[in-house]
């Protein structure tokens, strides 16, 4: 092969069509890579029957609501979920 060439294509900037074209091959690579090496890990009995992260549960406190003389003990509101209190786009 002739050296000179292999050097100007090494160092060349490379035109918007063909870095896509070379992205691509190296996502595919490294998506194949990534399934060769997921496929090779080993994973304990205990690891899979134990969850990863314990889920706390937060106790909400009671409240206690004062009508005139009487009160009553409720239990306290949940909170809204962070998805119902974004604003609209």
């Amino acid at each position: 092969m002739n050296l000179t060439y292999l050097m100007y294509q090494a160092e060349r900037p490379r035109s918007a069509a063909e870095q896509r074209a070379e992205d691509t091959r190296r996502g595919e690579l490294a998506m194949a890579l990534t399934r060769v090496l997921r496929g090779r890990r080993r994973v304990s009995a205990a690891a899979v029957a134990a969850p990863a992260v314990p889920v706390a549960v937060a106790a909400r406190p009671a409240l206690t609501v004062l009508s005139g003389t009487a009160a009553t003990v409720v239990p306290a509101p949940r909170p809204a979920p962070a998805c119902e209190t974004r604003t609209a786009c």
